[in-house]
């Protein structure tokens, strides 16, 4: 099952980051999220260095489709701490980060799965 909310987000369906893998669990009256079972490592800094220089380098759909795929990546898998400081790397100028996490939250909170974020 995938996550929609950011498809046409910023841009055509083209640019859209790639929904994100949720795992859900049956408790026996509904599915639920299963947070244990998307658990996983941080990816390694050189990943998230890699990831930073190809944002810069792209132009501004692309680069925006892939820092909220690298945010997604990181909140759903339990490292939206990492999300925040991985955003303010992205975006340093307070102004346009606070414009950006503004509009990144009420499209996450559309979400039925989304856990809370800001951390």
């Amino acid at each position: 099952m995938g996550e929609a909310p950011f498809a046409y987000w910023a841009y055509s369906g083209a640019e859209s980051p790639p929904p994100v893998r949720v795992v859900l669990t049956w408790d026996g009256q509904r599915y639920r999220v299963a947070h244990n079972l998307m658990r996983a490592e941080p990816p390694s800094e050189a990943l998230l260095q890699r990831r930073l220089s190809m944002i810069r380098a792209a132009r501004p759909e692309i680069g925006c489709s892939l820092l909220v795929q690298t945010m997604l990546e990181l909140i759903y898998t339990g490292h939206g701490d990492r999300a925040e400081q991985f955003l303010k790397r992205a975006k340093p100028d307070e102004a346009e980060r606070t414009t950006f996490e503004q509009s990144f939250s009420a499209s996450l909170a559309e979400s039925p799965y989304a856990p809370a974020w800001p951390p």
